[in-house]
């Protein structure tokens, strides 16, 4: 597991079991998820699974000012692409030409 680390640059720390205060930034992370699902699901406890992803969507999607970098990013190597994006991309888009479309079929 050394190798594995050392090769893709991850600093990979041990921590006393069941001690929160021992590792703040994995804590605080899953304070941050658990108050978006306490947000998302408005009382409907069991249906966590259906909006946890929607809710690590929104927290990749907020840049910190520590990194000043979209976790989404880091994450991914790319830009996110939300739906609004889509639509511009489409909107930008030259009308198609009705005789062009006839005579290519």
């Amino acid at each position: 597991m050394g190798q594995f680390c050392n090769t893709n640059g991850i600093d990979h720390r041990v921590t006393a079991a069941y001690c929160a205060q021992s590792n703040g930034l994995t804590e605080r992370t899953n304070q941050t998820i658990k108050n978006g699902l306490r947000k998302a699901l408005e009382g409907r406890r069991k249906e966590w699974p259906r909006f946890v992803n929607r809710v690590l969507y929104g927290i990749r999607l907020h840049r910190p000012r520590s990194t000043k970098e979209y976790p989404y990013k880091l994450l991914y190597g790319f830009d996110a692409r939300i739906s609004l994006d889509n639509k511009l991309e489409q909107l930008n888009q030259p009308p198609y030409d009705n005789d062009e479309v006839s005579d290519d079929a």
